[in-house]
């Protein structure tokens, strides 16, 4: 870790091809006011926050940059630093990095949160925000980042590991004054004290949303007999023409996915070929079938369909019995097949033959579909850690869960050592998991695991 060179990147997503877009090229070290007054024949530059408008010239062309300025240690690496926006195409922002990186040493992935990080511009939990921000793929993510990089994780561990050495003090001045048979803390007072801190990790590790699994996104799967409308709600949720819609019986062979965004969270929602309790006619049948039903069981959360228009509901029943092991959203589809006034009557129909509630939708008026959307963003929710109550909780990585769980079974044994009159065992286990817990920030972090969590990030953070 050469924190004297002096690195540059870019840090923001590349204009696509054939666009003009704001670029920022990032320089951090100390040869960043050197290079800046090299490159834009302002000397002295002064060493403070500043912007400053300099034209650069790359390969006979003028590229225009907005330069804002940071001087150590004000600054979010805690060094010297600048970011150049660069109003152009993609070739000239790469060409004006390239000038900059003939002088400075490209940044490695996540180096400059590292330099925040070994600067003490941050504590580890806050870098690791910074890459759970930078790859979050719906807003629960981010929010859930945002509360570790404002430091709620730190500030809850410092709690924590405040009540430890507390009470390791108090039971370690018992053991010095044994002889003198005071009790500075009565066992029974102990072991509740330890159990109420383990109850707070244990909600730590229960509570919170967990980034590892919200890091992909959730797939959504559309079930259902042979034209139960399927492919027309896929259509009509993503409000574009996705898949084929026909009166021609199993039109969808493959599995057709999209993107589908349900406001703050994003999920993949796929359409496969209808699924029958008949043995397939032809071989492309069966692996269609077969690929349905693969994607299917993998699926986060199934919404399964029923023509409300018909009905026969035997097929139904089968595919229903198949499916019920799965997190699943029922629908009595084409409600506009039938009139106003019977839909009441059909809906409870449903109801009574497979036991469970039916949202009556409609993919051509558009009827429950903005229902639909917030049943499917709760159920999701509630499915990978984050409900309505927690979804702004701070997200907790593996290496967070993996000290929890050290500590929170450090005090376990702690409070039983006491319940045998073990206290110094016990005050050995409560030293263990206050440094255990020094392990989200600064203490005891080794090289090798400082570089596989910024391995995570990207180049330019």
């Amino acid at each position: 870790m050469i924190l004297e060179d002096t690195i540059a990147a870019l840090s923001s997503p590349a204009p696509a091809a054939g666009q003009i877009s704001v670029s920022i090229l990032r320089l951090s070290g100390p040869q960043t006011f050197p290079v800046l007054e090299e490159l834009t024949g302002r000397s002295p530059l002064p060493r403070q926050r500043g912007l400053f408008h300099a034209t650069f010239i790359v390969e006979g062309l003028p590229v225009s940059a907005a330069v804002y300025t940071f001087a150590a240690p004000h600054s979010y690496t805690g060094q010297d630093m600048a970011e150049l926006h660069v109003l152009a195409a993609a070739p000239l922002a790469e060409r004006l990095l390239a000038r900059l990186t003939s002088r400075l040493r490209p940044a490695r992935p996540g180096e400059f949160t590292l330099r925040a990080y070994l600067n003490g511009r941050m504590d580890l939990t806050q870098a690791e925000a910074v890459a759970q921000i930078v790859s979050g793929s719906n807003a629960a993510q981010v929010a859930a980042a945002e509360k570790l990089l404002a430091g709620h994780l730190s500030k809850t561990i410092a709690e924590i590991r405040n009540a430890l050495l507390d009470w390791l003090c108090q039971i370690e001045a018992g053991l010095d004054f044994a002889e003198e048979q005071i009790q500075i803390l009565p066992p029974a007072q102990a072991v509740r004290i330890l159990q109420t801190l383990r109850n707070q990790i244990e909600q730590m590790l229960s509570g919170p949303i967990q980034y590892e699994r919200m890091i992909d996104l959730p797939s959504v799967g559309i079930a259902g007999a042979v034209n139960a409308g399927k492919s027309s709600l896929l259509n009509a949720l993503l409000g574009r023409p996705r898949s084929i819609v026909s009166n021609i019986q199993a039109s969808t062979r493959d599995v057709v996915r999209d993107i589908l965004s349900l406001g703050d969270l994003d999920c993949v929602l796929f359409d496969c070929a209808g699924l029958s309790a008949r043995p397939p006619q032809e071989p492309l049948d069966a692996l269609a079938r077969q690929a349905a039903l693969a994607a299917l069981q993998k699926a986060d959360l199934v919404l399964f369909c029923v023509d409300i228009s018909k009905s026969a509901r035997q097929e139904d029943a089968v595919i229903f019995t198949s499916l019920r092991s799965r997190p699943l959203l029922a629908l009595a589809t084409q409600c506009d097949r039938v009139p106003e006034q019977e839909l009441p009557a059909r809906l409870s129909r449903l109801q009574e033959e497979f036991d469970c509630s039916f949202l009556a939708v409609s993919s051509q008026t558009g009827l429950g579909l903005s229902a639909l959307r917030e049943q499917m963003r709760q159920k999701l929710l509630s499915l990978r850690g984050g409900t309505e109550e927690n979804q702004t909780s701070a997200a907790l990585s593996q290496r967070h869960r993996r000290i929890l769980s050290e500590v929170s079974d450090s005090l376990a044994e702690a409070s039983r050592q006491i319940e045998l009159g073990r206290e110094e065992i016990a005050a050995m286990l409560i030293r263990t998991a206050w440094e255990q817990l020094g392990g989200f920030e600064r203490e005891n972090i080794e090289e090798h695991i400082l570089e596989q969590i910024f391995s995570r990030f990207c180049i330019g953070k």
